[in-house]
């Protein structure tokens, strides 16, 4: 009986494929789960759950720390919850690189306002990663007691650095600024636009990208061919979600899997956390990091793929090339 795909989940557009093979029904070889492998008595229970509650209670005393070392004037110990190459953007767009610049437009509001008085509220806290969780909500500022609060919102990314919960990046914006149309939220992926390729001995994975004719959407059609397999097609929508704030993609292939996946954008890399089910109906999960080398080369590498209960081994990244014009093009 001929080996199947049991999985194929696009990470981006002109993309790549988390590639899950295996025998019939089993997991590939050299699949096997950590350590003493749970019975089906006794499932083994992954710590998804404590961890997220772990880098939320983090990322929630962070944001106190800050809000106190705020409201106590205190340029340096407001700066000291950002890693040293974060980067900040004000309200108006202004871009601060490095914890020691931050620190400086901390201590020149303090010096130009000496009675400001900031409220933090906390919206949500996104755990993307084990090291990277996202934290969205609105802030009130007072430029002085008696006088009216202005308000804003923010989104700011977290990364665990040695155990400690830091700000790699941060981000006002204005609370009644125009929202931003679907199309807008993706420009970020435009460069994934095109035709791309990646040949290794026996394998070929072809997909092209393209924006739907609203331009709401990025829409991709992919090939894969596997030596001694027929070809397999399928196809993958990305789009903004409203309800979780997200760029979010569906992939379905030609076999009958299909995926949905939560995009995250942080420092130079797209984290992608997915879930789906392969064809034979068993549950998968995964996580994708997409790296933009340049116009004509991206990289991509999978993480904690867990499939049926098993987790399989990380894949090293790979890297994809844009593929050439015909000639005469």
């Amino acid at each position: 009986m001929r080996r199947t795909v049991l999985a194929l989940l696009l990470i981006a557009c002109g993309a790549l494929t988390l590639l899950f093979a295996g025998a019939d029904d089993k997991p590939q070889a050299g699949a096997k789960p950590r350590a003493a492998a749970p019975s089906k008595a006794e499932p083994k229970v992954f710590p998804a759950k404590k961890a997220e509650a772990e880098a939320e209670a983090a990322v929630n005393e962070s944001a106190q720390r800050f809000t106190e070392a705020y409201n106590r004037h205190d340029a340096k110990a407001s700066a000291a919850g950002f890693t040293q190459n974060a980067e900040f953007v004000t309200e108006k767009g202004t871009v601060i690189r490095g914890r020691e610049a931050i620190e400086r437009h901390f201590a020149a509001v303090f010096a130009a306002a000496p009675q400001v008085h900031l409220e933090l509220n906390v919206e949500s806290i996104r755990l993307v990663t084990s090291s990277v969780a996202i934290e969205e909500g609105r802030v009130e500022m007072t430029a002085a007691p008696g006088e009216a609060a202005q308000t804003s919102r923010y989104v700011a990314v977290h990364v665990n650095h040695e155990g400690q919960w830091l700000l790699a990046r941060a981000r006002d914006f204005s609370a009644d600024a125009e929202p931003r149309s679907n199309h807008e939220r993706l420009k970020e992926l435009e460069w994934l636009v095109g035709e791309w390729i990646e040949e290794g001995e026996g394998t070929l994975v072809a997909t092209s990208c393209r924006w739907d004719a609203t331009g709401s959407y990025l829409l991709q059609d992919f090939t894969i061919r596997l030596a001694g397999h027929p070809p397999i097609t399928g196809s993958t929508r990305i789009g903004w979600d409203p309800q979780t704030g997200q760029i979010k993609s569906w992939t379905f292939d030609a076999d009958g899997g299909y995926s949905d996946g939560l995009w995250t954008h942080g420092g130079d890399k797209w984290v992608l956390k997915s879930r789906g089910v392969t064809h034979a109906g068993r549950n998968f999960s995964a996580t994708a990091i997409l790296r933009h080398v340049d116009s004509g080369t991206l990289s991509w590498e999978t993480r904690d793929r867990v499939e049926g209960g098993v987790l399989v081994p990380d894949r090293p990244p790979l890297v994809v090339k844009r593929r050439p014009p015909p000639p005469g093009e």
